[in-house]
């Protein structure tokens, strides 16, 4: 399988900045084609992308999990590249990441992600988040990069009900099917430049997605009321061994990261 059997989707909102970083990469492979499905984008983004001669497809303001079922139809590859705007990712990537899906017994994977050159404490700070959030193995979820065979799409697809949490109920969905699900060893670059603004919307966001996880599973007969209290000590529990995983590193200078990132997921809880 070639690199011409990959197709990439790209979800965007307002994300310019990252776009112009991206695409120019993404250009000058041979993939299957890149579609950008974009949520009503006012920042000029779709100027940008119709100069570059992007395929833009409108998500009419409907969601992320219906944009991304609209690029899984719009596509054409035999593999699915699910990326975020900020993944930039060049054909060596590609190479490695195709390389190691095939010989991998996976039906989808995530990988690994780093900022090759970090600018500041924020994208050095990411960076030992990330480190600490993802390794390579199996895993219970996946999240954007991630590559798919298309066949998983013939019986799952994304829940347009759920709000922020859609990575984590695909996942559930894929392995409810006896598919196989992991993280590759492979590093896809993240855009650097980041202040704490971006740092602070990215972990309102999980913050966010936690609690409407919860809520949506509120109602499960499965469910006891300690997985429900677990999504509130969610974030403390990932506080306390980020930090373990910081003074294991010799990276203490992180901590406030640590604690501001935390404070930040809570109030993601709360935020309308």
């Amino acid at each position: 399988m070639k690199l011409n059997q990959v197709s990439v989707i790209i979800c965007n909102k307002n994300s310019i900045n990252y776009l112009k970083k991206s695409i120019p990469i993404y250009k000058k492979s041979s993939l299957n084609g890149v579609i950008v499905i974009d949520g009503n984008s006012d920042d000029g983004s779709l100027e940008y992308l119709k100069k570059e001669q992007i395929r833009v497809i409108s998500d009419k303001g409907k969601g992320l999990s219906y944009s991304r079922n609209l690029g899984v139809v719009h596509s054409k590859g035999d593999l699915i590249f699910m990326a975020g705007p900020d993944d930039i990712c060049d054909e060596e990537f590609f190479d490695e990441l195709l390389k190691k899906f095939l010989n991998s017994n996976y039906d989808a994977a995530t990988t690994l992600f780093q900022i090759s050159n970090p600018l500041n404490y924020w994208d050095k700070s990411l960076n030992m988040w990330f480190k600490y959030i993802r390794r390579a193995g199996n895993s219970k979820v996946i999240g954007t990069p991630t590559i798919f065979s298309r066949k998983i799409f013939e019986k799952v697809s994304y829940n347009i009900k759920t709000i922020g949490f859609d990575d984590t109920d695909i996942s559930e969905q894929i392995l409810a099917h006896n598919y196989q699900i992991g993280i590759l060893d492979v590093n896809c670059d993240q855009a650097n430049g980041n202040k704490y603004l971006d740092v602070k919307t990215k972990f309102q966001l999980y913050g966010k997605s936690d609690i409407n996880y919860h809520n949506y599973h509120i109602n499960d007969p499965d469910n006891i009321f300690l997985k429900y209290l677990g999504t509130y000590f969610h974030p403390l529990n990932h506080l306390i061994k980020f930090i373990i995983f910081l003074i294991s590193k010799m990276e203490i200078r992180a901590i406030p990261f640590a604690i501001i990132v935390t404070l930040n997921r809570y109030l993601g809880f709360f935020k309308k």
